[in-house]
């Protein structure tokens, strides 16, 4: 399967090009394994996607983990009402934040990307 990236600020937008079943899934993990070393702060889009299979869901779950466990994050836009309905039979509808717009997306990571700059900011400030 072809997976498309491309960067948007500090956010890496990974773009599957069709179901993440069988191979879909492994060259999923090969590609977020790759991204996380980059990247702390990802948007997985899933609108060429259809079907996901449970493995692909674990995935998704492993890497949500993954990155928030670097200060980072792992979010999801559109997602069609069939695989929303699986996140939410898995239970992920409270740990995967979704959304229906790539823009919305982006700015949520916002305040996140631009913390510690503004933080170190605020400490020159202070400190001065």
């Amino acid at each position: 399967m072809k997976i498309r990236k491309y960067e948007i600020e500090k956010v890496t937008i990974v773009l599957p090009g069709g179901d993440l079943v069988y191979e879909g899934t492994k060259d999923l993990d090969v590609y977020l394994g790759t991204v996380a070393d980059a990247s702390p702060y990802v948007l997985l889009d899933l609108v060429n996607t259809k079907y996901l299979s449970a493995k692909a869901i674990g995935l998704i779950a492993f890497y949500v983990k993954h990155f928030r466990e670097k200060n980072g994050g792992l979010k999801l836009v559109h997602v069609n009402n069939n695989l929303k309905r699986l996140f939410g039979i898995a239970g992920l509808l409270k740990v995967v934040e979704i959304f229906e717009s790539e823009g919305v997306a982006l700015s949520s990571f916002g305040p996140q990307i631009g913390k510690l700059e503004k933080m170190s900011l605020w400490a020159k400030e202070t400190v001065a």
